[in-house]
């Protein structure tokens, strides 16, 4: 008996005779892939590939990507096999229409999902899972994405959202091509991994393969002098300096020649320069700051103060830990403009950075009442309990990959093996290829 059909284009390729073996791997915020061999039936690039295990459940969604043609001739007959790598919906999110969107701060972050899917993802057929849950709002200052790739625009709303302090993750389901933000560890494994029913048939551990960081440094926006920015501030009567540092992106060295208080416009002179009691601006003293100078300031209260001007790209903002000695790591993100939402990215990165988490592999999980390794319940980002004092591994851990093999052992007999990677911790680091992507995101104000 079967334990998985394959549909591709509409027809049903029957697993026992069709397909000899098949393996599915799953990695957080990456690609899912399918390999599979195809006897004597070639399908197309890009034909729509469907497989379901025997519950008739849809443990893949996606399309062809690539094939690989092989023969083999044996005593009796000539053998033609087709070896096909597949991939989910989230490769039309790496492809589609890129994203040009002012996101406003307060903005909810469901409301900016729904904007990738209808500016992009529809015309695939991608659509927002109906059970998506409510989500935060946008960090004050909004930002911009101008021609920023759809999956870039998805990790970019994950990023902000675990800033909280949680890890998000991008949920694509295979049947219905809906697209879902979920929160880490909301979904428990479906079984625990004890020394008492250890439910695999190996395991190990390792410390984590990058040092602690207590201190980040996070490059924001590209490489150039971005869009005027309108910031304001609002009088109390006894304050004469107003600074950007802290509070908004720096101001480039491109002086503004005024400033609106109370809705009127003044002269902004640079620092040192023009009459007495007049208003000067230093572009290079914390990030950029107006000076009300002799009778000039203070502002009284509840007077606002708009300063319209252009901002520093790429600029730099940090967070650290308060720890000595300072270990400190580099990132970039061009496509943050806001400072604001550069904060909370750096603050969750530092997060992530420090500390070490526990690597764990599970290999050959499965669950209680079914047969060894036959188990195709596990998902990423599910919380799995862990209690195996003997191997000081003790503890909550958050599955991060996933990889499902099916081969044939005899014409009516086969052997699904679910490996698990599982990091003990909520926060996720970000693994090589995310950090080698966000390199490449070209996105700009």
């Amino acid at each position: 008996m079967s334990l998985f059909d394959v549909f591709i284009d509409g027809v049903t390729w029957t697993g026992d005779t069709s397909v000899a073996g098949l393996s599915i791997t799953r990695s957080m915020n990456e690609r899912t892939t399918a390999r599979l061999r195809s006897i004597q039936q070639m399908p197309f690039v890009g034909d729509e590939i469907y497989i379901m295990d025997r519950a008739g459940v849809t443990d893949f969604g996606g399309i062809v990507l690539k094939r690989s043609a092989s023969a083999q001739r044996s005593i009796r007959r000539n053998e033609f096999f087709i070896d096909l790598e597949c991939v989910d919906w989230s490769y039309f999110a790496e492809v589609g229409t890129p994203i040009n969107r002012t996101v406003a701060g307060g903005t909810t972050w469901n409301t900016v999902l729904g904007w990738i899917v209808s500016d992009s993802l529809a015309t695939y057929g991608i659509a927002v899972h109906p059970a998506q849950i409510g989500l935060s709002l946008v960090p004050t200052g909004g930002f911009v994405w101008d021609n920023v790739r759809p999956i870039d625009a998805l990790r970019f709303m994950v990023d902000q959202l675990s800033a909280g302090g949680t890890s998000w993750f991008l949920e694509w389901h295979g049947d219905t091509k809906y697209l879902r933000v979920v929160q880490v560890g909301t979904i428990a494994a479906p079984a625990t991994i004890t020394d008492t029913v250890p439910n695999c048939s190996a395991i190990t551990w390792s410390d984590a393969d990058e040092p602690v960081s207590n201190k980040v440094l996070l490059w924001c926006g590209p490489d150039a002098i971005g869009d005027p920015i309108a910031y304001s501030w609002t009088g109390n009567g006894v304050t004469t300096t107003f600074q950007l540092g802290g509070v908004a992106v720096p101001a480039s060295a491109v002086p503004p020649s005024v400033i609106v208080v109370n809705g009127v416009q003044l002269p902004l002179w640079p620092v040192g320069t023009g009459p007495a009691n007049n208003i000067q601006f230093d572009y290079a003293l914390n990030g950029g700051t107006v000076l009300f100078t002799g009778t000039s300031g203070p502002v009284p209260v509840g007077q606002v103060i708009t300063l319209t001007y252009s901002p520093q790209f790429p600029f730099l903002v940090t967070a650290t830990a308060s720890v000595t000695p300072e270990l400190v790591a580099v990132e970039f993100s061009p496509e943050t403009i806001d400072y604001t939402a550069g904060q909370n990215l750096v603050n969750a990165r530092l997060l992530a950075l420090n500390q070490a988490p526990r690597t764990m592999h599970a290999l050959g999980a499965r669950t209680a009442g079914s047969g060894f390794g036959h188990e195709l319940a596990w998902r990423i980002g599910q919380a799995l309990t862990v209690n195996i004092p003997s191997m000081n591994l003790v503890g909550s851990f958050i599955i991060t990959g996933l990889a499902t093999t099916i081969e044939p052992q005899t014409p009516i007999d086969q052997l699904v093996r679910s490996d698990i990677t599982a990091v003990e911790t909520t926060i996720i680091p970000k693994t090589n290829v995310e950090q080698w992507q966000q390199l490449g995101v070209g996105a700009g104000a």
